[in-house]
C-alpha cells in the first residue's frame, strides 16, 4: 500500500492509521479496525488493482530496455536497411494492447499520466516502425531495378538520382537559393 491508500483508510475510518514500527496487530484491535473490515478490504483491493497497473507497466518498459534496434548495410550499397524481428513486432501490438486495457480501468487514476505517455511512445514507435518499413519494401523492390546496367543506360538521370538522393534536390522542396 501507498501513502495514499493509509491516507485513504485513515479518512474512512475517521481516524490517523499510519504503520510504523509499533504498528502491531494488537494496536489494530485497541484501534477497532477489527470491526472496519468492509472498508480495509475496499482499500486494499484498490491498492492491489493499482498495483497491479504500476507492475505491468514497470514490466513493459523493462521489456524493452535490452532490445536493439538493427539496422544493417544493404549489399555495400551504402543503404542500410531495418531488421524488425517477428518477436519485437508482436510485443509491440501486445504492449499497445495492454496499455489501452489498463487506460479503461477505473484504477488508473495514479498513473494517468505515465499511461498516456506510455501509449503514446508505443503508437510513435509503432507509426515510424510501419512507415520505415513501406518505404524500406518499395526501396528493395527498386534497388535491383534502377542497379541494372540496362536501365541505367535507358534512364541515366533517374538512376542517378535513384543511387545518390543527397546529390540531388527533393522534388516536393524548393529549390536552395544561391
Amino acid at each position: 500500500m501507498r501513502e495514499r491508500h493509509w491516507d485513504l483508510l485513515s479518512e474512512k475510518v475517521g481516524f490517523s492509521v499510519q504503520p510504523d514500527s509499533a504498528f502491531t496487530f494488537r494496536k489494530c484491535l485497541k484501534l477497532g479496525l477489527d470491526k472496519q473490515m468492509e472498508v480495509i478490504t475496499k482499500v486494499g483491493e484498490t491498492a492491489g488493482k493499482e498495483f497491479a497497473i504500476e507492475k505491468a507497466l514497470d514490466g513493459m518498459e523493462k521489456d524493452w530496455q535490452p532490445l536493439v534496434l538493427e539496422i544493417l548495410d544493404y549489399k555495400d550499397t551504402g543503404t542500410f536497411i531495418m531488421k524488425v524481428a517477428e518477436e519485437v513486432s508482436q510485443m509491440l501490438d501486445d504492449h499497445i494492447v495492454m496499455t489501452q486495457a489498463m487506460s479503461f480501468s477505473p484504477f488508473k487514476k495514479p498513473f494517468e499520466a505515465r499511461l498516456s505517455s506510455w501509449e503514446n511512445k508505443l503508437r510513435m514507435t509503432q507509426d515510424v516502425m510501419e512507415e520505415w518499413l513501406l518505404v524500406q519494401r518499395s526501396w528493395l523492390y527498386l534497388e535491383p531495378i534502377f542497379s541494372s546496367e540496362d536501365i541505367q543506360r535507358q534512364l541515366p538521370t533517374e538512376s542517378k538520382r535513384y543511387n545518390h538522393p543527397s546529390t540531388h534536390p527533393h522534388p516536393c522542396l524548393p529549390a536552395e537559393a544561391d
